[in-house]
């Protein structure tokens, strides 16, 4: 991948482990309903990607829309790991997720492309730990049998609300020519492959026809407790708030580039994050794919393009 894209690229994988890692499925899954289900986000995401080629300036009113879409995400990300803390921590996820959120977005107004450079390199090397620590720590647990052994659901568990990264990243990503369609498409293959992988060793890490109301990589992290070491969870979490501030300061980039567009209201709009919040858990689960193909049109239609 182009080099002046791979922080952009580094940054929305760890915001895809982030969602992939807090999503709480509303009933039983099995591993081909998680399969199926991320073939069907690669297939969505490839259209989306090859869809939106080009740079160029957006207009008053696609501008704007996109600036309250990227700030409803933030609220969702934010929302997302609150609750994934208050599950298993209890009272204190409030107080701890707000500061960092807080602290994140400040950071991420005030950072230098440069600095963008760093840190995202940091933040994909703890989420590369956290993957490489899970696969570790259930490395003897895998029997690919167990896999064959697996009760088949024929409910419907996994909705497309999971992944959202497809506007951001679009928006972010610097397009100076033709091959983005090709790195954008293969970055999409990468992250969807890499989480199909996840799936599939999950599964075969779970013997007997136990069906999960987890994602595969959240059972990796409860199935990393040993007779010497119950609370492996805890070290996830460290690791995951590296994935959570790559995912925060992802979009704030996203935000920044689309403000060169819709100067108005300046940062202050950021303060409908704190209501917004609160809202993201009424809003139904239809909303969040239908949302982002909207904003995928909008881009597509709402893009004054630059002859490259």
């Amino acid at each position: 991948m182009r080099c002046e894209n791979s922080p952009v690229y580094l940054m929305f994988f760890c915001y895809g482990v982030l969602s992939f890692a807090t999503y709480f499925p509303k009933g039983q899954t099995d591993l081909w309903q998680w399969l199926i289900f991320l073939m069907a986000n690669f297939l969505l995401y490839g259209v989306y990607f090859a869809l939106v080629p080009g740079s160029g300036h957006l207009g008053k009113l696609p501008a704007m829309l996109l600036n309250f879409y990227i700030i409803l995400l933030i609220a969702r990300q934010i929302y997302r790991m609150y609750f994934y803390m208050q599950t298993y921590h209890g009272q204190s996820a409030l107080p701890a997720t707000a500061a960092i959120s807080a602290a994140v977005i400040i950071t991420g107004l005030n950072l230098f492309r440069q600095e963008n450079r760093r840190l995202a390199k940091i933040m994909f090397l703890f989420t590369a730990l956290l993957l490489a620590l899970a696969f570790f720590l259930n490395r003897e647990k895998a029997d690919g049998i167990n896999v064959y052994n697996i009760v088949r659901y024929t409910g419907r568990s996994v909705y497309l609300n999971v992944f959202d990264f497809a506007v951001p990243m679009l928006i972010s990503a610097e397009y100076t020519g033709k091959g983005e369609k090709a790195e954008n498409l293969a970055f999409a293959a990468a992250v969807f492959g890499f989480f199909a992988v996840v799936s599939v060793f999950a599964f075969c890490c779970v013997g007997g026809n136990i069906l999960y109301s987890l994602s595969p990589l959240q059972m990796l992290f409860q199935l990393s407790a040993t007779s010497l070491i119950k609370n492996y969870d805890a070290i996830y979490n460290l690791f995951l708030f590296f994935a959570f501030f790559a995912a925060l300061t992802a979009l704030v980039n996203g935000l920044k580039k689309v403000k060169e567009d819709f100067t108005h209201f300046g940062n202050n709009d950021l303060l409908a994050v704190i209501p917004l919040v609160f809202a993201v858990p009424y809003l139904p689960d239809i909303f969040w794919p239908a949302a982002e193909a909207v904003c995928v049109l909008l881009l597509v239609a709402g893009r004054r393009y630059e002859k490259s």
